[in-house]
């Protein structure tokens, strides 16, 4: 409620936030134990969503390539998750239609941020 609203077809971000959501959990639970967390924040820009894990992390050769679609983390043992490759370039796809950008930060074996940014409504 404190947040300056944001316009967005809500099912689509809904899709988004859940399935960095699962992808946290499941690299969390590789390391057995850990922690993920959601928060938003008004920047000056817009709204910022922060999904984080203290999950087994993205080696930093394979950041660059986790959002193209089919692609899936090669090395470490977010390797044995499996899946189709689709569900981060969905995701970076459906953020950028609401003229929002996806990031990602991330260290082996220290977890990963994803930060999905939206601007304020006009």
């Amino acid at each position: 409620e404190r947040l300056p609203p944001v316009e967005i077809r809500e099912d689509e971000i809904h899709k988004v936030v859940v399935n960095l959501l699962d992808n946290a959990i499941k690299c969390t639970g590789l390391r057995g134990f850990g922690q993920v967390k959601v928060e938003a924040e008004a920047r000056r820009a817009g709204l910022e969503i922060h999904v984080s894990d203290t999950g087994v992390g993205i080696a930093a050769h394979e950041l660059g390539k986790i959002f193209e679609r089919f692609y899936r983390v090669q090395d470490g043992p977010a390797a044995e998750l499996g899946g189709t490759g689709l569900g981060l370039a969905v995701s970076r796809q459906i953020v950028e239609e609401h003229h929002g950008q996806l990031e990602v930060r991330s260290e082996v074996g220290q977890g990963s941020t994803f930060t999905i940014r939206l601007p304020f409504k006009r």
